[in-house]
């Protein structure tokens, strides 16, 4: 039997050129729903590379706690880069060993994973747009100065439009693909 999930991954794998793919999605953490456009297939480890060149540049300009939060994200992004050469991840990777590439008539299909355990999908690529159509309940932010500027000094770079998401029943809504939706 063909589930929703084979013809996503199927018609995921047909698409030529940027693989564009729209989903509604509630987030989970804030019930936030939102209409996202995501620019599958994109390497994480080339806008690690780009982002750790937009750093660089961008150190001698930075004093206090964005230049203390630049350093660690500077650390932070090498490591990738290092432990992807040597076949690991990242030492803060929480997912090692939970998802593999998903397949679509014997292919991989790039910009999607598929949890080991419970099957479910999970989307990665460049955040091409997001229209929010329920806003959320956002909590306070009550992070450490530190955190705060390093974040703000990550909203700058490259990898900063890197997003993951989960396609499960309990998150998804819709998937738009060439036109065509999917529901699960």
């Amino acid at each position: 039997m063909i589930t929703s999930i084979d013809n996503i991954l199927e018609s995921i794998q047909a698409l030529k050129g940027p693989r564009f793919v729209g989903f509604t999605y509630r987030a989970k953490g804030t019930g936030e729903l939102a209409r996202h456009v995501l620019i599958l297939g994109a390497s994480y480890l080339n806008l690690t590379t780009k982002s750790i060149e937009v750093l660089q540049d961008m150190l001698p300009t930075l004093t206090g706690l964005e230049l203390e939060g630049a350093n660690i994200l500077l650390a932070s992004y090498q490591e990738t880069i290092d432990n992807a050469i040597s076949g690991k991840a990242h030492s803060g990777y929480t997912k090692a060993g939970v998802y593999a590439p998903a397949y679509a008539n014997g292919e991989i299909v790039q910009g999607v994973s598929r949890h080991v355990f419970d099957m479910s999908l999970e989307v990665h690529g460049l955040s091409h747009s997001k229209m929010v159509l329920e806003k959320g309940i956002y909590p306070v932010v009550k992070s450490k100065p530190l955190t705060l500027a390093k974040a703000k000094v990550e909203a700058m770079l490259p990898r900063s439009k890197y997003r993951t998401f989960t396609l499960d029943e309990g998150a998804l809504d819709s998937v738009r693909i060439s036109g065509e939706a999917f529901s699960l």
